[in-house]
Order: C-alpha cells, then sequence, then structure tokens
C-alpha cells in the first residue's frame, strides 16, 4: 500500500481488506466455539471482542506522529505490528493444541477433544480436589494424555 506505483498500491489494499474480512470470520467462529452454545457468553466475547478492536484502532492514531518522518513508515509499522501478533495467536493455538492433534480436524472438533479430557481429568479427581490428604494438580501431560 505504501508504494509509488498505483497498481501494487491498489493490490496492496485489495490484499488488506480481503486478510480483514477472513480475519473477522475467523474470530466469529471461534467466538461461536468458545460461546459452546450460551447466547449470553457469545454476546459477551463479542463485546470483549469489539473493545479490544476498538483500542487497537485508537492506538493506531499514533501512526499520524511517525506520518511526518516517513510517508510510508505508518504502513511498515501496522504491517509489523499485525504480523507480531498474528505471529502470537498462532504460536498460543499450536501450544494449546500440541502435536498429539496435528492438525487433523477442525477448530471445533480439536476445542471440544480438549474438552472432553479436562472434564474426564476433573471427574477422576474427588470433588474437593483432594486425594489422600493432598491437593493435587494435573502437570500439563496429564492434563493431555
Amino acid at each position: 500500500m505504501a508504494q509509488n506505483t498505483f497498481e501494487v498500491a491498489v493490490a496492496g489494499q485489495v490484499a488488506m481488506g480481503s486478510a480483514y474480512v477472513l480475519s473477522v470470520e475467523l474470530l466469529s467462529s471461534m467466538l461461536l466455539v468458545y460461546g459452546r452454545g450460551q447466547a449470553a457468553l457469545y454476546r459477551s466475547l463479542l463485546f470483549k471482542r469489539e473493545i479490544c478492536f476498538n483500542v487497537g484502532i485508537a492506538l493506531a492514531a499514533v501512526s499520524v506522529l511517525v506520518y511526518d518522518i516517513d510517508k510510508t513508515l505508518p504502513f511498515y509499522l501496522g504491517g509489523a505490528i499485525a504480523l507480531s501478533w498474528a505471529s502470537l495467536c498462532l504460536g498460543f493455538f499450536c501450544f494449546r493444541f500440541g502435536r498429539e492433534f496435528a492438525w487433523s480436524g477442525t477448530f471445533a472438533d480439536t476445542e471440544s477433544t480438549l474438552l472432553e479430557r479436562h472434564l474426564a481429568k476433573a471427574t477422576s479427581v474427588p470433588p474437593s480436589g483432594i486425594a489422600d490428604g493432598k491437593l493435587t494438580f494435573l502437570s500439563r501431560d496429564e492434563y493431555r494424555a
């Protein structure tokens, strides 16, 4: 988008718009999964999403300050921040799902499997969380097993 050639700038705009629409669709699908069919929880997640989006837009106003230094710098800065955030999110979900899932199913299937494992582990421990007089916590490997 920060190019002098008109065609390249338009192609950047189209790519940016497409990436935005796809990311909003992905986020909406994720929120549906995390809402677990509960309308109140889903609306709460949507509200938090909107707050985060608006705070991000407000923080982007800082790019006006660097516009006088170089007219392309705000675009490169925004791209670098977006790439960093996307990398952090990808790393989080790779860590969350782990290697045993190997991306074999859909996001909803993977989350359902994690929830089922968590509930199975939670019901196998006495309700108070104390077994033989000791407070027990599951390690990451026990949680995933």
